[in-house]
């Protein structure tokens, strides 16, 4: 009888995965800081288990189904757990996955002038924030000039922090203002998108 519960149990967690919004994954999964996600294992057919889940080998109490939500709210390389326990008290294998969580995009914008004439230029400079721990940044670049300033006010995407040099030029002589919001993003190696930062 033992070993009908040990072979049930062993096929009880078939699948460790995440949701997100585009679909399913298996792990390792990659978020940023805020970031819930939803995990789950496929239980078996005998019914009346109980599931134990870690992070970093600290019990995560309240959790005792084969669905565990979580809100990663620092930034690190975390090792995610789960065992099925039977109703009889037979313990199932553990199965594992790493969590790698970023940082939430925030980046350091400065501009060499916030007042110019007609016909100068401005140079505005992009700080990366903290190290990544997965994937690489990304930038997309929204300016938006009030009507009647002309030049260089093209729309963008940048794939690394750097000088971008506009000559602008006023049509009248009134005072008017050009405002550039860069979006941050991490992409992971397929180029998919992901943690939009603060604008």
């Amino acid at each position: 009888m033992l070993k009908r519960y040990l072979y049930i149990i062993a096929l009880g967690i078939l699948q460790f995965i995440t949701f997100r919004s585009a679909g399913q994954m298996t792990m390792p999964d990659h978020v940023c800081t805020g970031q819930t996600r939803h995990y789950y294992v496929i239980p078996g057919s005998v019914t009346g288990s109980t599931y134990t889940w870690w992070v970093d080998g600290s019990v995560m109490s309240g959790f005792n189904d084969s669905e565990f939500i979580y809100t990663w709210n620092s930034s690190n390389t975390f090792l995610l757990e789960v065992q099925e326990t039977s109703a009889d008290g037979c313990p199932g294998p553990k199965r594992s996955g790493w969590v790698y969580v970023n940082p939430q995009p925030e980046i350091q914008i400065s501009a060499s002038d916030s007042v110019i004439c007609d016909g100068e230029s401005v140079t505005v400079s992009v700080q990366n924030p903290a190290g990544l721990i997965w994937g690489k940044w990304i930038y997309d670049l929204i300016v938006e000039p009030d009507v009647g300033i002309t030049g260089n006010t093209i729309n963008g995407t940048y794939t690394k922090p750097e000088n971008i040099m506009e000559t602008l030029f006023n049509n009248d002589n009134e005072i008017h203002k050009v405002v550039y919001r860069f979006i941050p993003f991490i992409v992971n190696d397929e180029g998919v998108r992901s943690c939009e930062g603060k604008k």
